[in-house]
C-alpha cells in the first residue's frame, strides 16, 4: 500500500525486490519518474532489462556489502538471504543458492545522489529487517514513504515476530507513521515521513491503536460496524472481510 500524496512525475522511486517489475510497471504507468529496481535473483534480472527507462540494480540489498549466499526458491518468489524452510505453503523450499553481491542502502541512496527519495518498495524476503534496522536515520529522513513486506508471519518460516516489531518500533522513533494495513500479520505496513506529510495527533494516535492494540481493546473494536470501521481510519476503499 502507498499514498499517491506526494507523487508526481519526476519523482525518486527505489524497488527493492523488484520480482517481475509488477510494482513499477504499475506506478511508472501513472508516474513517470527515476526508478531503481534492486533484484539479486539472477534469473529475474534479464527480465528486468526489458523495461523502459529503468535502472536495474542486480544486487541483494544487506546490512554489509559483498559476497553473500543467495537462496533461490523452487517459487522465484520466496528467494531469499534467509535460510528457507524446508516445507512451505507457497513452494517457496530451496532450489540452489547462488553468491550474488550485496550492497547496503546506504550505497544505493549514495549511488542515486538524490537529496529526496519519494517513495521506497521493499519486498526482500526477510531481509528488510536488518537493513531498516543498519540504515542511519540521517538517511531515513530523506526517504518519504516506505512500503514494506514483513515476513514474520508463521507461514513464512523466518521466525521473525520479534524483530519485526523493533524495526517497527525504530522507525517509529525515526519520526515515521506506521500503519499496518494488513490487520496485524505485518505483510503490508506504510511508513509515512511526518516531516513530509501533515498527519494530526488523533490520526497517529487511531493507527498506533490499530497497529497495537491490546486484547480488550480488540474485541470491542470487532463489534463496530465494518464500514464505519474503515471510514474511522479515513481510507478510502473498503477490503474484503
Amino acid at each position: 500500500t502507498i499514498t499517491a500524496d506526494g507523487l508526481f512525475p519526476g519523482m525518486v522511486v527505489i524497488d527493492a525486490g523488484a520480482n517481475r517489475g509488477e510494482f513499477t510497471r504499475e506506478l511508472k504507468a501513472r508516474f513517470p519518474g527515476k526508478y531503481y529496481l534492486i533484484e539479486a535473483n539472477p534469473y529475474l534480472v534479464a527480465e528486468l532489462r526489458n523495461l523502459p527507462e529503468v535502472t536495474v540494480l542486480p544486487n541483494a540489498l544487506t546490512a554489509r556489502p559483498g559476497p553473500v549466499p543467495f537462496h533461490i526458491s523452487k517459487n522465484p518468489v520466496g528467494s531469499s538471504l534467509l535460510t528457507l524452510p524446508t516445507e512451505s505453503v507457497w513452494g517457496s523450499t530451496l532450489d540452489h543458492t547462488e553468491i550474488v553481491t550485496g550492497i547496503t542502502l546506504e550505497q544505493v541512496l549514495d549511488w542515486i545522489n538524490e537529496p529526496r527519495i519519494h517513495l521506497l518498495k521493499m519486498d526482500i524476503e526477510g531481509a528488510e529487517i536488518e537493513v531498516l534496522h543498519n540504515i542511519p536515520q540521517s538517511r531515513l529522513e530523506i526517504i518519504d514513504q516506505v512500503t514494506v513486506e514483513f515476513h514474520s508471519a508463521p507461514e513464512f518460516g523466518f521466525d521473525l515476530a520479534r524483530p519485526v516489531e523493533q524495526v517497527i518500533r525504530r522507525l517509529r522513533q525515526a519520526g515515521f507513521v506506521a500503519m499496518d494495513f494488513s490487520r496485524g500479520t505485518r505483510i503490508d505496513v506504510l511508513f509515512l515521513n511526518r516531516r513530509k506529510f501533515q498527519i494530526p495527533p488523533w490520526r497517529r494516535l487511531v493507527w498506533r491503536l490499530r497497529n497495537a492494540r491490546p486484547p480488550w481493546l480488540n474485541s470491542l473494536w470487532q463489534r463496530v460496524p465494518h464500514q464505519l470501521r474503515w471510514r474511522f481510519y479515513g481510507e478510502d476503499r473498503l477490503p474484503p472481510e
